[in-house]
């Protein structure tokens, strides 16, 4: 199944840069939930649930536009309520294939509609790529210092460094740098890091794929007393140039946000994709006029965009007792 569900993606959304034995890797986790549409023995669509999380929510061209995204959503959403989510995420779990929903065809649209709200606030998530033999920053390499930084590959013994300055930067790649196989001479998966005097002060995952020819940079991080002094600029360089000198042909970021997409785009990245960063309250009950009631104690009300559309109250006046005080649309 897990190659039939590939197979669907890529004809879907084949603009999404992500390597195949990763999105493999993710779609056969045995802790996800699968919703599969069938026609006869066709695959039409599917839902990909793992924990709070809809990894992929992906429906065939030939059979869009016939209601069966909205039922597979629909049935996303009930089987994560009855396992006790209250709040369901497009995209981005403890994993992801796509961080949220691509914006390019407007399928984000879709998600708006039924309740889902870009959790991002005021900033945007990104991907960023570029073509390999346009890379303008030849004068990077591996092993290169630059004001007293040295930039070079992490080996085993650098793990504990590693992991000590990422723990400062940010803590939530820590499930990265712990991963000793990425430390290690043949891995698909190395690190750049940067340090001077034996102190590690910031790192850099990559990905090398052969067989798509392509190459990735992400999860950079720089400790806080090291930053703005061109270090995480700096990596991004050198890790795209050593992705160039092994012969690959293009370069990706999987996902950014946009105070940094200026950083990216001095190594030559540009953004390719945009996406909605999704997220629902499932406790919220929706009604048909489009509206999302929540209920507080004594409140039930509806808001849209930070502006109160509704609300009615109805505080204790004796035990037992409720009025209805205030009601207002």
């Amino acid at each position: 199944m897990t190659e039939e569900i590939y197979r669907l993606f890529k004809r879907n959304l084949p603009y999404i840069e992500r390597g195949e034995e990763t999105v493999k890797q993710i779609l056969s986790d045995p802790e996800n939930h699968l919703i599969l549409h069938k026609v006869g023995e066709t695959l039409a669509g599917v839902s990909v649930i793992n924990d709070s999380t809809v990894y992929l929510l992906c429906v065939d061209e030939p059979f869009q536009r016939q209601g069966i995204g909205s039922s597979l959503l629909a049935r996303s959403e009930e089987y994560a309520a009855s396992k006790g989510v209250k709040k369901l995420t497009l995209g981005t779990g403890k994993e992801y294939i796509m961080p949220g929903v691509p914006m390019n065809e407007g399928a984000h649209e879709f998600f708006k509609k039924r309740g889902y709200r870009h959790s991002w606030g005021d900033m945007s998530c990104f991907a960023m790529e570029q073509l390999l033999e346009d890379f303008p920053c030849m004068d990077h390499f591996l092993g290169e210092t630059r004001n007293g930084v040295t930039y070079r590959l992490a080996v085993p013994e650098d793990l504990e460094r590693v992991v000590r300055c990422v723990s400062d930067a940010e803590p939530k790649f820590l499930r990265f740098y712990r991963n000793e196989n990425f430390y290690q001479k043949d891995t698909q998966r190395p690190i750049v890091m940067a340090e001077r005097n034996g102190e590690v002060l910031g790192a850099i995952l990559l990905y090398i794929g052969r067989e798509e020819n392509m190459g990735s940079v992400g999860a950079t991080a720089t400790a806080h007393p090291y930053r703005n002094q061109g270090i995480a600029t700096n990596l991004v360089k050198v890790g795209t140039k050593h992705l160039k000198d092994l012969g690959l042909k293009r370069a990706c970021l999987g996902y950014t946000y946009t105070q940094i997409v200026k950083m990216y785009g001095k190594a030559g990245y540009r953004v390719s994709v945009e996406y909605f960063m999704g997220e629902k309250d499932l406790t919220v009950r929706r009604e048909g006029n489009g509206m999302d009631f929540q209920k507080k104690d004594g409140r039930i009300y509806a808001e849209s965009e930070g502006k109160l559309l509704a609300e009615i109250t109805f505080p204790d006046t004796a035990e037992g007792i409720r009025d209805i005080d205030h009601t207002f649309v």
